[in-house]
């Protein structure tokens, strides 16, 4: 029952591709996060109450930047030893 796995080029791609998408959701939660009020609301909430965010914001902002953060290290850590040990099987096959 074990599937086609596809080219390793097309898989990284896909990889790639997603965790770029999930690092930059949680960028823009931080970014979102971190904008004053007044500029929240003349953007998303004109007319309307004044909005008044407090310490789930922050807490929000936080757990976004330590998230994303360990995603990216940990993202990072798999390219460089993937790399590297692609390097080691080719350094080996062509000392044979």
């Amino acid at each position: 029952m074990a599937a086609e796995a596809g080219s390793p080029a097309l898989n990284w791609t896909f990889a790639v591709a997603g965790g770029a998408s999930v690092i930059s959701a949680f960028l823009a939660a931080i970014v979102y996060g971190l904008r004053p009020d007044d500029k929240w609301d003349a953007r998303f909430n004109p007319g309307g109450t004044p909005t008044r965010s407090g310490w789930p914001v922050v807490i929000l902002v936080i757990l976004s930047l330590l998230i994303g953060t360990g995603l990216l290290m940990a993202g990072l850590a798999i390219s460089f030893q993937t790399f590297f040990e692609s390097q080691v099987e080719a350094a080996r096959a062509l000392s044979q």
